[in-house]
């Protein structure tokens, strides 16, 4: 989860590339807002481990004004099983 803290500055878009040649999408930060994707993580020099759904993106540049702040934070859990009830 991305939490965008701050909106007064011009680019600073986080964008999501197409790896099949589409057009890339730009998400523009607004101040208060979260943006949800799926998120990969590194298991040392060699050993990548990617989350399948994880989309390529970039926190593209900020051109002009204040500095773009945000917070990246990890939302965990699992899935019950089936007639299994929800943890607590």
């Amino acid at each position: 989860m991305l939490l965008y803290l701050t909106d007064d500055f011009e680019g600073g878009a986080t964008t999501f590339f197409d790896e099949d040649g589409g057009p890339p999408v730009a998400v523009e930060p607004v101040a208060g807002s979260a943006l949800l994707f799926w998120q990969s993580f590194k298991l040392g020099r060699d050993r990548v481990r990617d989350a399948a759904g994880a989309p390529l993106h970039e926190g593209s540049l900020v051109l002009s004004g204040s500095p773009k702040l945000s917070v990246r934070t990890d939302v965990l859990y699992t899935f019950p099983r089936d007639g299994e009830a929800p943890a607590s």
